[in-house]
């Protein structure tokens, strides 16, 4: 499954690029000394490698985030499925930047949260 990103960057494409070391990655301003991490972020959301470009709809946004990555997409479908129950969830990350995604995701779908 190739998931679009910036209109013309795949999550594949930008993965691929992240392994060759290619410096010349659209929206990545950091050397790309560490090629784990940088593969980790590229795993857990396209948009912590390559952010989208800013003035899209909500509507456009929210897709991009669900559609950024598969662990998101998992979520997207589970955390539908926990309100539908009245559960609560519970969510751990190591990295704050992929916690700011899923609250931001959170805000889109009108789910309440907090941040602690």
């Amino acid at each position: 499954m190739n998931i679009h990103l910036c209109g013309h960057f795949t999550c594949q494409s930008v993965f691929c690029k992240v392994l060759k070391r290619d410096i010349n990655l659209p929206g990545s301003n950091q050397s790309l000394m560490n090629i784990m991490m940088e593969l980790k972020k590229c795993c857990n959301h396209c948009e912590l490698t390559v952010p989208l470009e800013a003035g899209h709809t909500d509507l456009y946004r929210l897709q991009s985030i669900v559609k950024g990555s598969g662990k998101l997409w998992l979520l997207d479908k589970l955390l539908a499925r926990c309100k539908e129950r009245g559960n609560r969830v519970l969510i751990f990350s190591q990295m704050v930047r992929q916690l700011d995604i899923i609250a931001e995701y959170l805000e889109l779908k009108k789910f309440g949260h907090q941040v602690n």
